[in-house]
């Protein structure tokens, strides 16, 4: 009696390249219209995420905070604390003029001298929402980029304010998102910014 939606993964990457390809259809094979809510949850955990990490992005401030958030800046990853609390943050993402927007996780020094990250890019025209997540708890030590078609309110929120996306009986979509290792210093001074 729910949604009959369909996904068709397809993963691409060039021999010996750094760039992983994910390419997502979408398509509603059900008789009515159905809201589109997909998150894609990537995690960047050790060794890039460290006291020494950092976050950039092409977006603006935050617009929302949840949990811890409100008391963090998004741009640095904090050392591990006891019993924290996870926080969130939702971006206004401002993509380039190929309508993509990128993100990386990165630190300039691995613990060993060597710079690494994760660049996420993906493209706007259907993942319109960025959220950032962060659990800096020992044992759970992570962040994430999380592109998605819908904001941290979800479906309800999104249907209340005219956002939300329907996939008509039939209809598709393509959802793309790319996932490049980031190695080395010039690599990582190439990180995005905000604006």
């Amino acid at each position: 009696f729910g949604e009959h939606l369909v996904l068709r993964r397809r993963l691409e990457a060039d021999l010996g390249g750094r760039t992983l390809r994910i390419r997502d259809r979408v398509r509603n094979d059900g008789h009515v219209p159905t809201p589109l809510a997909v998150l894609y949850h990537l995690n960047v955990g050790w060794p890039v995420v460290s006291p020494r990490a950092r976050v950039s992005a092409t977006v603006g401030e935050p617009t929302v905070r949840l949990g811890s958030a409100g008391r963090r800046d998004w741009r640095r990853v904090p050392e591990p604390e006891p019993a924290a609390v996870e926080a969130v943050w939702e971006h206004s993402p401002q993509p380039g003029d190929d309508g993509w927007c990128r993100a990386a996780v990165v630190t300039d020094d691995l613990g060993d001298g060597r710079a690494a990250g994760l660049l996420v890019s993906w493209d706007t025209a259907t993942l319109p929402h960025l959220a950032q997540w962060l659990m800096p708890a020992p044992g759970m030590y992570v962040t994430a980029i999380e592109p998605s078609t819908v904001g941290v309110g979800g479906v309800a929120a999104a249907r209340d304010a005219g956002t939300l996306r329907l996939l008509e009986p039939g209809e598709d979509v393509l959802l793309r998102v790319d996932l490049r290792l980031l190695h080395g210093p010039d690599d990582v001074a190439a990180a995005p910014t905000g604006r």
